[in-house]
C-alpha cells in the first residue's frame, strides 16, 4: 500500500487597492505557525494590478506573482505549482484567490481548498472544492443550508492570531502624542477606521468610557485609526476638545501598525481581528454591540454569541448565535480557539483530507466553465468598468454564477 505523502501548502490571497486586508494577516500569521511546525509551506500575494503589495506582509517571505490579462498570468503559476508538486494542496482565502485556482486545474481539484476569512455571507465563492473552511459560525451555518454547497465538506476553523509583538517605545511614543496620556488610571484603547461607517464603534467606546466615570472607575480613551472621512474626524476633535482624559491620533506610526500598541492599555474595544489579538495579549475586551447602549465584554460565558460572526457587532441575536456558554477559563478558550499553534493540526488534517478527496468530473467541468465566466467579470469590472462592470457587480450581489 502506497504510503500518502505529508501535505504541503501554497497559501494564496489577492492584494487589495488599499495595500492591506484583515485576511493578509490571517494568512501570514497561518503561514507563520505552519511553517514553525515544519511544514513545508509558500504564501504567495497575486497582484491585482501591478504595483500593488500588501502591508501585512512585509517582512514576511513570500512569491508576488501579477495576475495579469483576465487572470491569466496567475492561473499558470498555480497549476504550475500543481504540476511540480503532487503532495501540495491550495489553500485561497478570499474569493479571487479561489476562483484563481480552481481555474487551474479540473483533474486535480481537490487539492483546492477554499477558505471564507469571516464577513457577509456570500454564494459567490464556489461549490466546485471538496473542502470549505469557514471562519465564523455565521459563514458556517449560511453554506451548511445553501443546496449548492452539499456534498462540500465544511469545516468551521475560527480566525487563528498571533500574540502581538509590542512596539518597544510604545509607551513613550504613546506619551509624546497624547499629552496627559497614562496619568488618567485604567486606559481604553479603540483602534478604528476614522469614518462615519464605524461611528457606533466609537460612540460605544465613548459610552463605555463614561460609565466606569461614574461607577468611580476612572479612565483614559484614546481612539487611533486611518482618517477615511476627514469630515468624521473633524467631528470627533470637536468632540473631544476640552476633555481631558480623551485623545484621538491618526499617526500613521501607530495606525501602520496598532497591534504593536494594544500591549499599553488595559480595555481595548474592537471588532474582528483587532478583539482576536486583544485576547491573545490578555486584555479586557468589549465588542461593539449595535443594539445595545454599551459594547459586551468577551467572557466565558458571552464568547460564543460574540464569535459567532467574529465578533462584528452581529451578537447572539443573531440565528445560531446562542450557544451554551464553556466552563473554562477565557486564556485556555482563546489559545484552543484562535491560537495560531492549536490550528496547525487542523489545517494538516484538512490538508491530509484534500489529497484523498476527489471531485466528479461533471462538477469539476462545471464550476470551471462558471469560475471562467465569473474572472472574466471580475476582471472587467476591475480593470475596464462599464456595462460588463454593472453586471459584474448584480451577479456579485447575487451571488452568481456557482
Amino acid at each position: 500500500m502506497l504510503t500518502q505523502p505529508e501535505p504541503q501548502f501554497l497559501m494564496l490571497a489577492a492584494s487589495t487597492p488599499s495595500g492591506v486586508a484583515g485576511h493578509h494577516y490571517s494568512v501570514r500569521d497561518i503561514t507563520g505557525a505552519l511553517d514553525a511546525a515544519g511544514v513545508r509551506t509558500e504564501l504567495c500575494l497575486i497582484l491585482n494590478r501591478p504595483g500593488q503589495s500588501s502591508r501585512a506582509l512585509d517582512g514576511m517571505p513570500h512569491v508576488q506573482v501579477d495576475a495579469g490579462f483576465c487572470f491569466l498570468e496567475a492561473i499558470a503559476f498555480v497549476r504550475r505549482r500543481l504540476s511540480d508538486n503532487p503532495a501540495l494542496v491550495v489553500f485561497g482565502y478570499d474569493e479571487l484567490s479561489v476562483r484563481i485556482a480552481i481555474a487551474s486545474t479540473i483533474g486535480q481539484r481537490h487539492r483546492i481548498v477554499s477558505v471564507k476569512p469571516g464577513w457577509i455571507n456570500s454564494a459567490s465563492w464556489s461549490d466546485g472544492v471538496a473542502n470549505f473552511i469557514l471562519f465564523t459560525r455565521e459563514n458556517l451555518d449560511f453554506y451548511a443550508r445553501h443546496p449548492r454547497y452539499a456534498g462540500v465538506a465544511l469545516h468551521y476553523l475560527p480566525n487563528r492570531v498571533a500574540r502581538p509583538d509590542p512596539a518597544p517605545d510604545a509607551a513613550v511614543r504613546l506619551g509624546s502624542l497624547l499629552p496627559g496620556f497614562g496619568s488618567a488610571g485604567p486606559s481604553i484603547f479603540c483602534p478604528v477606521r476614522l469614518g462615519w461607517g464605524k461611528a457606533f464603534i466609537v460612540d460605544q467606546a465613548f459610552r463605555l468610557h463614561d460609565a466606569m466615570k461614574s461607577s468611580g472607575q476612572p479612565a483614559g480613551l484614546v481612539i487611533a485609526g486611518t482618517a477615511h472621512d476627514q469630515s468624521y474626524v473633524q467631528s470627533l476633535r470637536d468632540r473631544i476638545a476640552g476633555m481631558p482624559d480623551v485623545w484621538m491620533t491618526t499617526d500613521p506610526g501607530i495606525t501602520g501598525n496598532i497591534s504593536a500598541y494594544m500591549n499599553a492599555f488595559d480595555i481595548v474595544i474592537g471588532a474582528g481581528r483587532t478583539s482576536g489579538e486583544a485576547l491573545c495579549l490578555g486584555k479586557r475586551v468589549f465588542c461593539p454591540d449595535p443594539d445595545s447602549e454599551l459594547p459586551v465584554e468577551i467572557t466565558p460565558r458571552s464568547y460564543e454569541g460574540l464569535a459567532y460572526s467574529n465578533f462584528t457587532g452581529r451578537v447572539a441575536a443573531a440565528e445560531g448565535g446562542a450557544r451554551e456558554a464553556p466552563d473554562c477559563d477565557l486564556s485556555v478558550l482563546v489559545a484552543e480557539r484562535l491560537g495560531v499553534e492549536a490550528g496547525v493540526p487542523l489545517y494538516r488534517r484538512i490538508a491530509a483530507d484534500a489529497l484523498r478527496a476527489r471531485l466528479g468530473l461533471a462538477r469539476a467541468l462545471r464550476t470551471w466553465v462558471s469560475t471562467m465566466v465569473r474572472l472574466v467579470a471580475i476582471y472587467t469590472r476591475t480593470h475596464l468598468g462599464g456595462v460588463a462592470g454593472a453586471s459584474g457587480r448584480r451577479a456579485a450581489k447575487e451571488g452568481q454564477p456557482g
